[in-house]
């Protein structure tokens, strides 16, 4: 999957390690949202789905979302549960 970090009101291509709007490339990224072409433009562009998302990637590629625009963060966080984990033995 290809990776790509632009200015979020410019659209100017950002280096990794600056936050900027994840989009992202690939065979694996979704063709359009059904039935909703002016969605589909909006999150597509040549290919490139604009996640909505800030962030930015250490020197080691690990993804950082630092703001999460589109909501797709806070669904994530709001799906994990925080319990503590028993150690057993067999």
């Amino acid at each position: 999957m290809a990776r790509r970090l632009r200015h979020p009101e410019t659209g100017e291509i950002l280096s990794h390690h600056e936050l900027g709007a994840l989009w992202l490339k690939g065979p694996n990224i979704f063709e359009g949202y059904l039935h909703d072409p002016k969605k589909t433009a909006e999150a597509l562009r040549a290919g490139w789905f604009r996640t909505g998302d800030l962030a930015r990637f250490d020197e080691d590629g690990f993804l950082y979302i630092e703001n999460g625009a589109s909501g797709f963060s806070e669904f994530v966080s709001n799906q994990a549960e925080t319990r503590p984990i028993a150690a057993s033995t067999i």
